[in-house]
């Protein structure tokens, strides 16, 4: 069905693993929609359903769901998803969830035709970038150092935005 073949797709763009609040958010449908539209995949053995998350069972049919939206449109799809996913992130715990918003954001960008949105996509990364403090990544790093590079490639070419001093290489 057409509406299980879009919330797989849906699921795809969100990673191996998404939390079936997440699959309702971003398909705009209620959670409990999301177990009947996903029923068939679940039974079918292409996706399992455990502790509140769908789990595509191989890479493979991750993949075969993604490939499902047009080329063309998956870098709106997931600029759709960073912004769903922002709006409805509390700005307090927005800090737990940074990494799944970037993501989006940033393989959403070719769709970003906004200079304040791509400086709000910056910022995003900077915030991604500034790992917390006694954290694994406080010593080697290297993801940080990633979403810093990353937001500052996403600015738009203004010096004076505040967000590219920070973000600029070391």
């Amino acid at each position: 069905p057409v509406a299980a073949r879009e919330a797989l797709g849906q699921m795809a763009c969100l990673g191996t693993v998404a939390e079936v609040r997440t699959v309702a958010l971003v398909s705009g449908i209620s959670e409990d929609e999301v177990h009947v539209t996903l029923r068939d995949a679940v039974e079918g053995g292409l996706i399992l359903y455990a502790d509140g998350a769908f789990i595509f069972t191989h890479d493979r049919v991750q993949e075969a769901a993604y490939a499902s939206i047009p080329e063309s449109e998956r870098a709106s799809a997931h600029l759709r998803i960073g912004r769903v996913l922002l709006s409805l992130t509390p700005t307090g715990e927005r800090e737990e969830s940074i990494f799944e918003i970037v993501n989006q954001f940033h393989r959403g960008m070719p769709a970003i035709d906004s200079a304040a949105e791509r400086e709000l996509v910056s910022e995003l990364h900077l915030v991604a970038g500034k790992p917390a403090a006694g954290s694994r990544e406080q010593h080697d790093g290297a993801p940080a150092a990633g979403m810093r590079r990353s937001g500052h490639e996403v600015l738009p070419f203004r010096d004076e935005a505040p967000a590219r001093v920070a973000l600029a290489p070391p």
